[in-house]
């Protein structure tokens, strides 16, 4: 083989090395760009999937919110309607508690003779009408 020839087949195998070589950096490149995109695409969905995440949570963080204010409200009012209820209560008990002692004062009177003839009259009627 002439020097020509070893010439010419080194220059072929070259360029067959290089045009393999060629390909397969394409095909790295190409299989490169794809996992880019796979990673972008990844990454986008999580962002997606997040802020769902957090728009479902801030509905049902207003949804407790308003839950409780609607609890809170509905105390206050419990709360009133017993207020009311306790406050008639109290008065109708002071008042036959104060009845019931100026009974028993006058009762004492009449005991002891110290009573004049209308308050004997009301003691006799105020223990007619009290249960004592």
């Amino acid at each position: 083989m002439s020097s020509h020839e070893q010439s010419y087949r080194a220059g072929e195998a070259k360029a067959h090395a290089q045009e393999k070589t060629g390909r397969a950096m394409d095909t790295v490149k190409d299989k490169a760009q794809a996992a880019r995109d796979k990673a972008s695409e990844a990454s986008d969905a999580t962002k997606e999937r997040g802020r769902e995440t957090k728009e479902q949570t801030g509905s049902y963080a207003q949804a407790a919110k308003d839950k409780a204010s609607q609890m809170a409200e509905s105390g206050r009012e419990t709360a009133a309607a017993g207020k009311d209820k306790t406050g008639g209560f109290l008065q109708k008990t002071g008042e036959q508690v104060k009845g019931m002692a100026q009974g028993a004062a006058d009762a004492v009177k009449h005991t002891f003779g110290m009573a004049e003839e209308d308050d004997e009259d009301v003691v006799l009627k105020k223990r007619d009408e009290t249960n004592y």
